[in-house]
Parts: C-alpha cells; sequence; structure tokens
C-alpha cells in the first residue's frame, strides 16, 4: 500500500521520512523507516478496530431502524482510519528522553538497544527523504 505525504511524495514500505513526536511540551523531528501501511475500520458490532486486507471494502454502517426495533445495514461505510508503522532509526531534531540504551549494573556499561516500532494514527505530517538527502 502507498500513501503521499504532504509534499506530494509516495511512500511505502522501505521508505525513509519524518515525523513529529512530542515529549511534553516539546516537539522533535525523528528519522525513521516505514515498516507498514494498512488501513483500519472500526467494527460496527464490537467497536474494536479491524484491520482492512488491501482491495477489501469497509462493512456498511448500521444504524437504528425505531419501526424494526433492530439496527439495519446503511448505504455508508463505516469510518476508515491509515495507520502507518514505522521503525525509528535514533537520528533525531534533539536527544531529549531518549532511552537508547540499556544500564548493564554487573558491568556498569551502557549497551545500545534497537528502539521500540511506533504507529502513528496522524499521517498528514510525515515528510519523505528522497534518496541523496541526509
Amino acid at each position: 500500500m502507498k500513501l503521499t505525504d504532504w509534499r506530494g511524495n509516495d511512500y511505502e514500505a522501505g521508505t525513509r521520512v519524518l515525523y513529529g513526536r512530542m515529549s511534553g511540551r516539546c516537539v522533535e523531528i525523528q528519522e525513521a523507516v516505514v515498516l507498514d501501511i494498512w488501513t483500519t475500520y472500526q467494527c460496527p458490532d464490537s467497536y474494536t478496530w479491524k484491520r482492512l486486507d488491501e482491495g477489501q471494502d469497509p462493512p456498511r454502517a448500521k444504524a437504528w431502524d425505531r419501526e424494526a426495533r433492530e439496527y439495519q445495514d446503511t448505504d455508508e461505510f463505516v469510518k476508515t482510519e491509515s495507520r502507518v508503522r514505522l521503525q525509528p532509526n535514533g537520528r533525531g531534531s534533539r536527544g531529549f528522553y531518549r532511552d537508547d540504551e540499556d544500564w548493564d549494573s554487573a558491568t556498569g556499561e551502557r549497551t545500545p538497544k534497537k528502539t521500540k516500532a511506533v504507529v502513528l494514527i496522524i499521517t498528514e505530517n510525515i515528510t519523505v527523504i528522497k534518496e541523496g538527502e541526509s
């Protein structure tokens, strides 16, 4: 699946991007690699978010029918959202409150650790890093 950033550049799994992340009131720009892009919908029966397969349509929304006293399918689809899973690579505009190292109390040394992947629901601020840009 592909999405387009705010500058009109397409991105997909494997693309390097920048995104904003916050700590308190401070914003940092973080560099990451896209791992996965998918669409979710809110299930009308359980109200949980479920993943759609690529090309699959979401289910129809339901509305209460007073006369029949039951829910009926409508002509509209349920709400959907795009989600993007990113793997930060440790390069950011600021280095505050980072948890990139483990402390080994036995040796008294710090060892680097891999940062956890993040999932973005708000994808409008993702910016593609084109090849040749650093």
